[in-house]
């Protein structure tokens, strides 16, 4: 690896978010400024392409930002990589096994649904998760617990994983193979699973609609096509970890739903010019209103409901603040993921990218939600 290109994408991440990160304040209170300092040596030492996206995502993990990271060559699923056919709900800092596959060494080692995981490689459990966290930051608490867990026991394959197991009063350990099987066939997180991107089916009345990302053209055609050909009553939306898409689509969903213009999320952004600076003009916040206007006053005025939970970001989370304003809807849920930003990218050396925010997200009302989430019930 060529040092040159080390340092050029370590002050390429530092440069990008200093001049143009929406959120400032945060990057005084981090020291963003000295903070890169701390990087140039690990950065320098990065034997491969993936010890180094591992140091830049480090130091972008700061930011704690869901729309500020850097995406690295492998995008997701690091090569190399796997864990145990198990997966983890992390929720008030208990760690429980909610789904796990069928394969041998599951079934020698006596892993169980609902057993605790205490320590891994003999490292206290909440304190392994927070070092997840330092390398994938999600930028809210609830966004890390439920995102972040697929990747609590996630390590090179041919590693095992040392696991303290908690159930019925009594504490064991056991060494686990990083084999994601189950049956023969791959076990798959629930929170990979995004395809289809969008189910829609009818029961007694109630139009369900389960949507993981935004971004399919023929869904908003098919929920019109659904209230049409069904008698509906009710329309629930799951929107659990919905996390993110096209607002159009979002939009045009709810277009069909309202029969009075609504108001949307709000974007913040700063307009900045150096030469107008020189000429005496400061840079300016503008705040621009996104308003939904009713496709036609013959809509679906029934009763919603709304599912959602730490992973309903981005374009998830618009749509849930949009609805929040709607009459006769209902809310199921704590506090949304706290992650938006549209943010634009900048190739790096190596084949990654630089992601950064370019707005500040505000509900309704004119309140802050980036990091801090959005509820609904308590608006």
């Amino acid at each position: 690896m060529n040092s040159d290109e080390k340092l050029r994408g370590l002050y390429t991440v530092w440069s990008e978010i200093k001049h143009y990160y929406p959120h400032q304040e945060k990057l005084e209170k981090i020291d963003w400024e000295r903070l890169v300092d701390q990087f140039v040596e690990p950065i320098m030492n990065a034997q491969s392409v993936q010890a180094y996206y591992f140091e830049l995502m480090k130091f972008v993990s700061y930011v704690d930002d869901g729309h500020t990271l850097v995406l690295p060559p492998w995008k997701h699923i690091v090569p190399g990589h796997s864990k145990p056919a198990i997966e983890v709900e992390i929720k008030d800092n208990v760690f429980k096994i909610i789904r796990m596959g069928h394969n041998e060494d599951l079934t020698q080692n006596d892993i169980q649904i609902n057993d605790l995981i205490t320590s891994i490689d003999g490292i206290e459990v909440s304190e392994y998760f927070n070092n997840i966290n330092r390398i994938y930051a999600r930028g809210s608490k609830q966004a890390n617990e439920i995102i972040n867990a697929y990747y609590l026991l996630s390590g090179p394959k041919e590693d095992r994983i040392k696991l303290g197991i908690f159930r019925d009063g009594k504490e064991r350990n056991v060494s686990l193979k990083r084999e994601c099987i189950s049956n023969g066939q791959f076990f798959m997180d629930s929170i990979l699973d995004v395809n289809p991107t969008y189910v829609i089916n009818c029961s007694q009345g109630v139009l369900n609609v389960v949507i993981k990302m935004f971004s399919d053209e023929n869904l908003v055609n098919d929920f019109v096509a659904a209230i049409k050909e069904n008698r509906i009553t009710e329309i629930h939306f799951d929107l659990r970890n919905s996390r993110g898409g096209r607002d159009d689509l979002a939009y045009r969903l709810i277009e069909q739903i309202i029969t009075e213009p609504l108001n949307g999320v709000k974007y913040k952004y700063l307009v900045s010019s150096k030469a107008l600076r020189n000429w005496g003009t400061p840079d300016e916040w503008e705040i621009y209103d996104r308003l939904i206007q009713p496709h036609n006053s013959s809509n679906f005025i029934g009763k919603v409901t709304v599912s959602y939970d730490g992973a309903t970001g981005s374009t998830g989370e618009d749509f849930v603040i949009a609805l929040s304003n709607r009459p006769n809807t209902y809310f199921n849920g704590t506090l949304t993921a706290g992650s938006a930003g549209n943010p634009y990218s900048v190739e790096l050396p190596y084949g990654g990218q630089l992601r950064v925010s370019t707005y500040i997200g505000l509900d309704s009302n004119g309140n802050e939600y980036v990091g801090k989430g959005f509820n609904p019930n308590k608006q």
